[in-house]
């Protein structure tokens, strides 16, 4: 039927003439006149309705070109609109034409619409509880929205019952879910890429459901209430080039076990926590911006990296709730715009970035044993966990931020690299670093504590990757060493100019045996 806008959104009905079919011909088909009321077949102009007088489970052939204002389905439970013989034409396949676009059904069992279905407006499916809508087959149509009813562009469905989508559709307009069940039963069944899933106007949380191995791509998808987008595993949604948000803050939002990936160059924000256990892959250019771990699915599973991806954290807290892994395989990289804690285990020999403006430390304390990437910060880093770092190819600090181990916490064997200013804190004894890289700039600082106990600590090499830097290396329990044990060794055939540029608490070093050792 047609609609028009009124306050809040809703639409009324504008009444017309209806023919109603009886079933009294000789043939279960549209075109025959004895098969409606007053044995006179539909005109263009009419509603057309199904239900009264008839039996269910009927196949009524529609025939190549038929027009409708809109359809009504009551107690029609099993009926199958057949597109006919013309029904694979194309491009003339508007077997039926639907003027206003209108579907209605109700009464409960399945409807199907066998038959191509050209959208002359924007349409209403409004099905009843227990009902379902199967089209079948193609939907077409280039309806624009009603300037004065801005979401309603292309298919708005409500009602408790299910509208399934199997086809591959053309249709245009926006897709609105504002009650019961949309359910995506193949890929391009969808083709509009704005879709709003809401609840604003009704009580039952609208659905918005992929079958297996469907993917869906959106550029748009706008989340209300306690609305759901679902999927087995096999789906995936991709969301394009625009921000992923709902409109109230209700908790419920993306979830199934099917994937949700963040399309290339897009720029999307999770405001709500999902359920989602299926992965979450950042395509390149990608970035996500999310609160905290639960926007992210659920706790087991994986973010991916495919290129050079951005996520934020906006939560102070960052990634805590859940143990989740941050997947970067080689030749893709992972800026992470964190502040609080980093738990999530780290995977994949591509790079990590740490990279938050503003003060406070970011807690590394996950176990990242399968990591074997390069991790690079510009932030502050507290390390709790010996596998903090796994066995990543390189530790990289910038712009003079401080990395500190937490007490008897080993330093990874791996390097630790170092730029102007760095101070690097050990808080634990007898450390083995296969190897320090000092960079350009003025003095890194190595500082050593392990409570006022005995320890010793084996730089396998120091590298020098500039011809300015320098390191400091403070000793052990206030920057002392104790009268015995304590000792520092560089295993490193370093020259004389290099040599020159290393201090033991402020004061030169020598070369002993060939190793450079300090000790008290």
């Amino acid at each position: 039927m047609a609609v028009f806008s009124v306050a809040g959104g809703l639409s009324m009905a504008v009444s017309a003439a209806t023919s109603t079919w009886d079933g009294g011909g000789s043939a279960p088909s549209w075109g025959l006149a004895g098969n409606w009321s007053g044995d006179v077949a539909p005109p263009s102009t009419h509603d057309v309705k199904f239900g009264t007088g008839w039996a269910s489970g009927k196949t009524i052939t529609v025939g190549p070109f038929r027009t409708a204002r809109s359809l009504i389905f009551q107690n029609a439970s099993g009926v199958t609109l057949s597109g006919g013989s013309g029904s694979n034409i194309f491009p003339d396949g508007q077997v039926l034409t639907l003027t206003t676009g209108d579907i209605s059904a109700s009464g409960g069992g399945t409807i199907t619409m066998d038959c191509k279905v050209y959208l002359g407006a924007p349409c209403d499916m409004n099905i009843g509880s227990g009902t379902i809508l199967h089209m079948k087959r193609p939907v077409t149509g280039s309806p624009e929205p009603d300037p004065n009813y801005f979401i309603h562009g292309g298919i708005w469905k409500d009602g408790d019952g299910e509208v399934i989508l199997d086809a591959i559709n053309t249709f245009e307009g926006i897709v609105t879910v504002a009650d019961g069940k949309l359910t995506v039963a193949k890929t391009g069944a969808l083709p509009y890429t704005v879709v709003w899933v809401h609840g604003k106007f009704y009580s039952t949380p609208p659905e918005l459901h992929l079958n297996a191995n469907v993917t869906v791509n959106l550029n748009f998808l706008l989340m209300d209430k306690e609305s759901l987008v679902s999927g087995p595993s096999t789906a995936k949604i991709n969301i394009g080039a625009a921000s992923l948000r709902d409109l109230a803050e209700v908790d419920v939002s993306l979830g199934g076990t099917g994937a949700v990936e963040i399309a290339e160059s897009a720029s999307v924000i999770l405001h709500r926590a999902n359920t989602f256990s299926g992965p979450l892959k950042l395509e390149q250019g990608s970035t996500l911006t999310v609160h905290d771990d639960d926007r992210l699915g659920a706790s087991a599973n994986t973010v991916a990296v495919n290129g050079l991806a951005v996520l934020v954290v906006d939560d102070t807290e960052g990634l805590t709730t859940h143990a989740r892994t941050l997947s970067v395989p080689s030749g893709s990289e992972l800026q992470l715009a964190i502040n609080g804690s980093l738990n999530s285990k780290l995977a994949g020999a591509g790079a990590v970035v740490v990279m938050v403006d503003g003060f406070g430390t970011v807690d590394l304390d996950g176990n990242n044993s399968g990591f074997t990437g390069t991790f690079f910060s510009n932030k502050n880093i507290d390390v709790t966990s010996p596998n903090a770092f796994g066995n990543a190819a390189r530790v990289v600090m910038e712009n003079s931020k401080d990395i500190e181990f937490i007490e008897d916490i080993e330093a990874p064997a791996t390097d630790l690299e170092s730029s102007s200013g760095t101070v690097i804190t050990l808080n634990n004894r007898d450390v083995t670093l296969d190897a320090l890289r000092i960079g350009t700039g003025s003095a890194t600082t190595l500082q050593l504590s392990n409570d006022g106990v005995n320890g010793v600590l084996d730089l396998d090499d120091v590298i020098f990757v500039g011809s300015t830097g320098s390191l400091n290396i403070l000793g052990w329990a206030g920057n002392t060493l104790a009268s015995t044990g304590d000792e520092v060794r560089v295993s490193s055939a370093l020259s004389s100019s290099e040599l020159a540029r290393i201090t033991f608490n402020g004061q030169p070093v020598q070369r002993l045996n060939g190793e450079l050792v300090l000790k008290p």
